[in-house]
């Protein structure tokens, strides 16, 4: 059975059913956590995170892979996938934000998202 492997720090636990419904056309959801990238590593270190994150995504029957997380990492990744011929998406969503000031002065902003669709990169 193909994958859509979700490869995020969003769980699709917590999705939505209209974004769960939308990735299990393409197969089985699997969840695999973005890789933590630390900001004092070299550029050369996160294309070696890269690789190796690719290496495990290789070990699916992946039809698409939904990929958001650390901009570099993501660039690499996504031009590692596409020269492999796996399709990679994003999550695209309305944002709805409300802010509030409490009563010592202190803002609050409250964010709701609502998935739309996968947008192909």
């Amino acid at each position: 059975m193909s994958v859509f492997l979700n490869l995020s720090n969003h769980s699709s636990r917590q999705w939505s059913n209209k974004q769960r419904a939308e990735a299990e056309k393409y197969g089985k959801i699997v969840d695999i956590r973005f890789p933590p990238v630390p900001a004092d590593i070299s550029a050369e270190e996160v294309k070696k995170i890269a690789k190796r994150t690719f290496e495990v995504i290789c070990q699916y029957d992946c039809s698409v892979v939904m990929l958001q997380g650390e901009f570099t990492l993501t660039y690499h990744l996504v031009n590692l996938l596409k020269q492999a011929g796996i399709r990679v998406v994003a999550a695209c969503s309305d944002r709805q934000a409300t802010e509030q000031v409490d009563e010592d002065g202190n803002s609050i902003k409250c964010s709701q998202f609502t998935f739309v669709q996968f947008r192909e990169y």
